[in-house]
């Protein structure tokens, strides 16, 4: 019998994906790249997928599964965690994502199904002690290769090299999108290895938050690159470069070097490491000296630069679009630039522009 309180779960996450699909969709023509296509294509995917699900078990075309390592899921999974790094890819390399490279994610899907395609009978497995005893078996193989490859393509991300001066994608967002990228894949692992609604409805449920939080970050916190970005040069320049020879020797004034000639500070994964090697010491005298001179910790010190560098913009032209210059200064999130401005300046940036 199928559970009521199953089929209300998942139709509230079906409507919800579908719902904010078709939002993205709609507003995909909003940005410079192609991202909102793929999280819209991403919803789309697990609505649809949860519809065809649901109408099947209230039809009576199938039932809800009694055994583990079901194929049909094993499969379907990768396709569902390879439809997910489209976008995180995307907002880390704008454009690199066209053509032939379209389907290299969903390649391992493609090996996988194969088998299935071609009649391949899968034995069923009910227990985990059925796993240890037929795990060299080929069907039963085949899906435990299929669960460790899921596994891997959903960490694939942090071994992407992107440009940030034309990726809107930070450190940070790569180090969140993975963590969300594993809670899927943990439930997954849950719902394929666990005979129980509740691992499908907790898989579901967190596949529904993923799409929730990106898809809020998409729309309302992510920095977009200006148009034009797209024509930078691949590699960005190094900022890790010793200072001249003929430059003085006196540390505030090679850190000032890097901050006004290097301008690392546009770099938004920069951090007080990088900083140390450029210069030619260790982080704590880089610590410690801007502190001795600015009072501010080195996040500070960079924010600082980064707001009354935007200052310095909007009084040349008050009525210019803000959102360029939050890219441009090295912010990926329009919230952080926002309280930065704030902090620094005393006032938000439209509140500062309009007083001009």
């Amino acid at each position: 019998m199928v559970s009521p309180l199953f089929i209300f779960i998942n139709t509230i996450n079906m409507t919800v994906s579908l719902s904010l699909g078709y939002i993205l969709w709609k507003k995909r023509n909003e940005v410079p790249d192609i991202s909102r296509t793929f999280l819209a294509i991403m919803s789309f995917f697990f609505g649809f997928s949860m519809m065809s699900y649901i109408l099947a078990l209230i039809f009576g075309l199938r039932t809800q599964s009694t055994v583990i390592l079901d194929p049909v899921l094993c499969i379907g999974g990768i396709y569902g965690i390879a439809c997910s790094v489209y976008y995180p890819i995307e907002v880390m390399r704008p454009r690199w994502i066209k053509g032939w490279r379209t389907l290299i994610p969903l390649i391992p899907g493609f090996i996988f199904s194969l088998p299935l395609l071609f009649g391949l009978r899968f034995q069923e497995i009910r227990t985990l002690n059925d796993i240890a005893a037929h795990w060299k078996d080929f069907d039963v193989l085949l899906r435990l290769i299929s669960l460790a490859t899921i596994g891997l393509i959903s960490i694939t991300i942090l071994f992407i090299p992107y440009n940030w001066r034309k990726s809107s994608a930070d450190l940070s967002f790569v180090r969140r999108y993975v963590f969300l990228l594993e809670g899927i894949t943990v439930f997954y692992f849950g719902n394929c290895l666990i005979i129980s609604p509740l691992s499908a409805d907790l898989h579901y449920l967190w596949i529904c938050f993923v799409i929730s939080i990106v898809t809020y970050y998409e729309l309302r916190l992510r920095v977009i690159p200006p148009v034009g970005t797209q024509d930078l040069p691949d590699e960005p320049e190094s900022v890790t470069d010793k200072a001249d020879d003929n430059e003085t020797d006196d540390l505030w004034q090679r850190i000032n070097h890097q901050m006004n000639e290097h301008e690392i500070w546009r770099n938004p994964d920069v951090t007080v490491e990088m900083m140390s090697r450029a210069v030619g010491t260790n982080r704590i005298y880089v610590a410690d000296c801007i502190r001795e001179h600015t009072g501010l910790t080195f996040n500070d010190f960079l924010n600082k630069w980064r707001t009354e560098y935007m200052a310095d913009k909007l009084r040349q032209n008050p009525t210019q679009d803000q959102k360029p210059l939050y890219f441009e200064i090295g912010y990926r999130n329009r919230q952080t630039a926002y309280r930065n401005f704030i902090k620094f300046i005393g006032c938000s940036p439209s509140d500062f522009a309009a007083s001009i």
